[in-house]
């Protein structure tokens, strides 16, 4: 494998080194290897692709950002291609004259002749024909400007764009979308009734899949109708590739659906560009873990750890069954509990435990562990973490799926990096409740607040009371793998040696109480989110603890498929295995 890796960088050195301008001009193909050479330093950080790139640019962008060999007027939406490595090289540098010559390039998207349906032609001398490649060469850089400079104005726009290919240009009982389309029907390559080309073209295919996970990397999961929508438009459009794909040698033909015709051949260029668009789109979530690399290296732990109130259920779990019976208001319980912690300087979990069994008594309900489990069968919780019935449309007939619960979702994602990902819960509300609720085995430990029990099994006393200072504590036992408490986590162990390093460690909490924790984390290279309830008042208090730095990311508790919580937890674990991974090579 050394050996391989070895040539593989040999070759790519001396095309680089001898590498000279495709046409001596602006042209999509340059922008090809320009992305590719990005893409190379951001994983290796070997500042040989830079410079390769900088040389590049340097020769065909001048100081008030004008291109060489490009013109405006040819409204060629290939030469759009080129300018994707512009935003990056832009933040690296900050040098001004490529900012400019983004909007040179984003200038002629705001002109450039269009069919009547709202797509792009091609070229200008192309009247009226929109081909799959030209998804590719303009969406993904239309698609970045907007998030990054417009203020997501046009992402309708965008995404009518890949609508209008999947209306007009798919083909329903092949699940394959034509190369081209004449909208006036014209030319004589056209279908006279449809406009279409008369057959699937492999690369073709392989251009408007990377054009869709591409511009899904760059859209806003805020804009979320249109997010969701371009992600079930991708996977119908792998789901529908994938049929044709040859048993034997793992790749597609040239023309997709005519593998046994005469002159037909495996294709090499885009059968990469389908893998590409798989693998891309199983690191960031929008597919599963089949499309992605098993096994690449040895298992390693990520872990989730969660504050449980406020966090994975809306309200204290002691308001959905326990206070009730009590035949009190939850309001009133917790500020009698406020009442008794300041009269008695007291812990405030211990406070509303030690009110919890006197109002029991004062009911005369014995309150054994067995009732505790039980009214933590009620308890509710935010959409995602139970399993949901999906509908969905295919072919104009609706039909039902279950989705998967978010426990099962995250860890199937981790899979596919190596990762085993493990589940904990740090909270001061009761053990016995989280034990018996509907996720309550969903978890590989869990750390909360807990009653000693007496010889007739009632509740008289904390066995433990967790605040908001000792969750620390018990992010510490997962960090070292020291999981029983009555073992001692004093002892030096070296980092190296830790199970879950703070690193590969994801705290969510919702609030003031996890402060500590969401800061520990965090500044230890961890990840912290803060959720709330959507409401606007939460919704300040999370962006204030973003704005305070203590923690990484703010969203919704929307723990269901597609969300923007989903997909900030998957993007953070696909980034600690890629840091994993380059550890491992070191």
């Amino acid at each position: 494998m050394s050996f391989l890796k070895e040539k593989c960088e040999k070759y790519v050195a001396e095309y680089l080194n001898n590498y000279e301008p495709y046409k001596g001009k602006w042209c999509y193909e340059d922008g090809c290897l320009l992305q590719g050479a990005m893409l190379l330093y951001k994983a290796t950080n070997e500042e040989r692709y830079l410079k390769f790139i900088l040389a590049y640019l340097n020769e065909f962008i001048g100081e008030n950002g004008e291109i060489k060999g490009y013109s405006k007027e040819e409204y060629n939406i290939d030469n759009i291609n080129a300018g994707k490595v512009l935003f990056d090289i832009y933040k690296i540098t900050k040098e001004e004259k490529y900012k400019k010559a983004i909007e040179i390039l984003y200038n002629q998207i705001l002109t450039h002749p269009r069919v009547e349906q709202g797509n792009f032609w091609h070229k200008k001398r192309y009247e009226n024909q929109v081909w799959l490649d030209g998804m590719y060469m303009v969406e993904p850089f239309y698609m970045r400007y907007e998030t990054e400079f417009n203020g997501k104005k046009n992402y309708y726009d965008i995404y009518k764009h890949f609508t209008n290919v999947r209306e007009n240009m798919f083909n329903e009982d092949k699940q394959l979308h034509y190369h081209g389309w004449d909208t006036a029907k014209k030319l004589e390559w056209a279908d006279k009734q449809t406009g279409l080309s008369k057959n699937f073209w492999l690369r073709a295919i392989g251009w408007h899949l990377m054009a869709m996970v591409d511009t899904l990397e760059y859209m806003s999961e805020e804009i979320f109708d249109e997010y969701r929508g371009l992600q079930i438009l991708f996977k119908e459009a792998i789901n529908g590739v994938v049929k044709y794909q040859d048993e034997q040698s793992k790749m597609w033909y040239q023309v997709v659906d005519k593998m046994e015709e005469k002159g037909n051949y495996l294709e090499t260029s885009g059968t990469l560009m389908i893998v590409y668009a798989m693998m891309k789109g199983a690191r960031l979530g929008y597919l599963n873990e089949k499309y992605s690399m098993l096994n690449r290296q040895k298992k390693f732990t990520i872990a989730i750890c969660y504050d449980f109130d406020g966090t994975l259920s809306p309200n204290n779990m002691q308001e959905y069954s326990f206070i009730p019976k009590l035949q009190q208001e939850p309001k009133k319980f917790w500020e009698d509990t406020s009442k008794i912690a300041r009269q008695n300087d007291s812990d405030l979990i211990l406070a509303y435990m030690y009110l919890m069994c006197r109002r029991a008594r004062e009911q005369g309900i014995e309150i054994k562990r067995q009732d505790f489990v039980n009214f933590g069968k009620n308890v509710e919780f935010f959409k995602g973490l139970t399993p949901e019935f999906n509908r969905e449309s295919a072919n104009g007939e609706l039909f039902g799926s279950i989705i998967p619960d978010w426990f099962e979702r995250t860890k199937s994602y981790a899979k596919a990096f190596g990762a085993e990902l493990k589940h904990y819960v740090i909270s001061s509300g009761l053990k016995e409740m989280i034990e018996g609720s509907k996720i309550g085995r969903k978890f590989d430990k869990i750390f909360a607040s807990s009653f000693i029990y007496d010889e007739n099994g009632t509740a008289v006393w904390p066995a433990e009371a967790i605040n908001y200072t000792t969750k620390m504590q018990y992010l510490f036992r997962i960090n070292k793998g020291v999981l029983d408490i009555q073992k001692t986590i004093n002892h030096y162990m070296p980092e190296p040696d830790r199970p879950v390093p703070f690193k590969r460690m994801i705290y969510i909490g919702d609030g003031m109480t996890d402060i500590p924790a969401m800061k520990l984390v965090k500044s230890q290279g961890g990840y912290s989110i803060a959720v709330h309830d959507g409401s606007r008042r939460k919704g300040k208090s999370s962006e204030k603890l973003l704005n305070e730095n203590r923690v990484n990311f703010v969203a919704k508790a929307d723990y269901s498929q597609g969300s923007i919580l989903e997909h900030q937890v998957m993007r953070v674990i696909a980034k600690i295995a890629a840091e994993k991974e380059v550890e491992s090579k070191e």
